[in-house]
């Protein structure tokens, strides 16, 4: 890329970048302001590890290596989208507990295993083939855990907002905005080959998932018992 291209694809980049961080930071805020804390909230600080993570592991990559920096970054993202399901558990509950909550947290458990004995034990499945020798690559399979994740959130938010659940059809919008980020950032769906059109196609939907959280935790009124 050019300069101008450059300073475009950064400029989108750590600019979208902030604005998630503001959107999930008032989440968090508005969150701390009910009793108990929201939901919302603790799915906020989950991504708030997130993109964190992601946007500082970025910074040192090269100074860090592929393989160290697809474990790190990985694990990483593994136990904030932890936080995460956690967060959908309590932003989406209603009266009875769905039967299904237990086996989506198996599913993101089993996933995770699977991906993490991947990254950690068997290096040469995402090592680059041809050139450079220390260079790896990120995998569509260490992506699954946090679509599991997202998909159950879809699901779960569809169930509260069938229920009357304040919030929670703001609250599915950020689950299908962040689903279409995640994919992108997989690799699921398809690049356009262009650096700064690929970055928007990732981070402006996770940025509308950001704010769409935001207004989902907004909408919960204080008197919430478990939002």
């Amino acid at each position: 890329m050019g300069s101008v291209e450059d300073i475009a694809y950064a400029a989108a980049y750590f600019g979208l970048s902030a604005v998630l961080l503001v959107a999930l930071g008032l989440t968090i805020v508005v969150a701390a302001a009910r009793r108990p804390f929201g939901g919302q909230g603790l799915i906020a600080i989950g991504l708030v590890v997130t993109l964190l993570s992601g946007v500082g592991f970025d910074l040192v990559k090269s100074t860090l290596g592929d393989l160290v920096y697809q474990r790190a970054h990985f694990t990483l993202f593994y136990a904030a989208f932890g936080l995460v399901a956690w967060g959908i558990d309590r932003a989406s509950a209603v009266a009875h507990r769905p039967a299904w909550r237990p086996i989506a947290w198996a599913a993101f458990a089993g996933t995770t295993l699977l991906a993490l004995g991947v990254l950690w034990l068997a290096p040469s499945l995402y090592h680059a083939t041809g050139g450079d020798p220390t260079r790896y690559i990120q995998l569509p399979l260490f992506y699954v855990p946090l679509v599991v994740v997202l998909l159950s959130g879809g699901w779960a938010f569809t169930g509260a907002a069938a229920a009357g659940r304040a919030g929670a059809w703001r609250a599915e919008a950020f689950v299908i905005a962040s689903l279409v980020g995640v994919l992108r950032e997989g690799g699921v769906l398809p690049a356009t080959g262009e650096p700064l059109l690929d970055v928007l196609t990732i981070f402006g939907p996770l940025t509308l998932g950001g704010v769409a959280l935001c207004l989902s935790q907004r909408a919960v009124p204080r008197t919430s018992a478990s939002s």
